[in-house]
């Protein structure tokens, strides 16, 4: 089961980095007064919602790392 934990947290990490970078053109999008933002914005934040869910889920995975758990 540790292994899921540890691709769960993975996934958490990069679904928070995703959606930190949907945020990116929205603010780039505001700067420029164009106002069609909400569902980018909408996208985003549910994206670093649910990374923060999978993040805080598995959070207490075995992060020791040794030869055998790299190929079982």
């Amino acid at each position: 089961m540790s292994n899921y934990k540890t691709v769960f947290f993975t996934l958490g990490v990069l679904q928070v980095i995703l959606g930190l970078a949907m945020i990116i053109p929205v603010i780039i999008q505001f700067l420029y007064n164009e106002f069609k933002i909400f569902r980018l914005l909408n996208s985003g934040i549910i994206t670093i919602i649910f990374g923060i869910l999978f993040l805080l889920s598995n959070l207490d995975h075995d992060k020791k790392l040794n030869f055998l758990k790299l190929f079982y």
